[in-house]
């Protein structure tokens, strides 16, 4: 069993404006990158990237294995935003 960081120390969030068309209008995506450490296995590294995707509704965007063998993991989620009905 690994024992894994701090979660403030793994995450790292910012937003970004994609210019992909969605009909009229562009989507907007926030991004979360997830870094996993070496010695994480590949059904813990899954479990994560399941609760991830099922709780946080994130898709997976990019996955990356270092050369240490560590993982960089980039998900995405769109951010839906309302519009006025009046």
């Amino acid at each position: 069993m690994v024992v894994m960081p701090d979660a403030d120390t793994l995450v790292n969030r910012w937003f970004v404006t994609v210019r992909a068309m969605w009909g009229d209008r562009l989507a907007d995506y926030e991004f979360q990158q997830l870094h996993l450490p070496r010695g994480t296995s590949r059904g813990d590294a899954r479990r994560i990237l399941t609760e991830h995707a099922e709780y946080g509704l994130w898709e997976l965007d990019r996955l990356t294995i270092r050369r240490d063998g560590s993982r960089k993991v980039v998900l995405r989620r769109r951010i839906i935003r309302q519009l006025r009905t009046f």
